[in-house]
């Protein structure tokens, strides 16, 4: 099993589209027996995904390096 690791800390800005993408790549990684994590962007980002429960949804990890 592979991760895949997005980091949203460089993010300034996600609309439902990136927050669909994200969840879209985390069903497949799921489905494919992989896992998909994120690194928390900045408080406006975050933001995005308490307001809809993608927070809930998707792993988070501190940083790419405790991904493995």
């Amino acid at each position: 099993a592979g991760t895949t690791v997005v980091d949203l800390r460089g993010l300034t800005f996600i609309d439902s589209s990136g927050v669909s993408g994200l969840l879209s790549a985390a069903r497949r990684a799921r489905d494919a027996g992989d896992r998909l994590v994120c690194v928390p962007g900045a408080q406006p980002i975050q933001r995005v995904f308490e307001l809809t429960g993608v927070d809930t949804v998707l792993e988070w990890v501190d940083s790419p390096e405790v991904a493995g």
